[in-house]
């Protein structure tokens, strides 16, 4: 169920850029944020509250660069351009590292996975295999 949500949510994100955004589709018009949101997440200390308020503070820089750019600041674009991955980078050193989730970084074999109440075989902790249910 979480993966139809996800790639849901991942749909809508990427019909949002192509149609709301800018009403074309352009190669690497995501400018990465990808690593962004990854980053949002440890910010937020892997709660979906502290997820949300790292997302809003990342739209803020974001739009205080747009805001920037139209004021005619006398500064590189390329600067102002990278002002929201920069904000959120500082804050993230700040605010520190959350504890991750008991799954986080660990391999997920889909074969491995068996139907319930089924009896896998084991191996024992003296090498011969046994008949036992996880």
């Amino acid at each position: 169920m979480a993966v139809l949500v996800t790639g849901a949510v991942v749909g809508l994100a990427g019909a949002y850029l192509s149609i709301a955004s800018s009403n074309v589709f352009v190669e690497k018009m995501s400018a990465e944020k990808g690593y962004a949101a990854y980053a949002i997440i440890i910010l937020g200390k892997y709660t979906p509250v502290g997820a949300m308020l790292g997302c809003l503070l990342y739209g803020f820089a974001d739009a205080l660069q747009f805001s920037l750019q139209a004021m005619g600041i006398d500064v590189p674009n390329q600067f102002l351009l990278m002002l929201p991955y920069v904000f959120t980078l500082i804050v993230m050193c700040v605010s520190g590292h959350g504890n991750a989730p008991e799954g986080h970084g660990k391999y997920f074999a889909p074969k491995q996975r068996r139907k319930c109440g089924s009896r896998a075989k084991r191996p024992s902790p003296g090498g011969q295999e046994s008949e036992k249910g996880l």
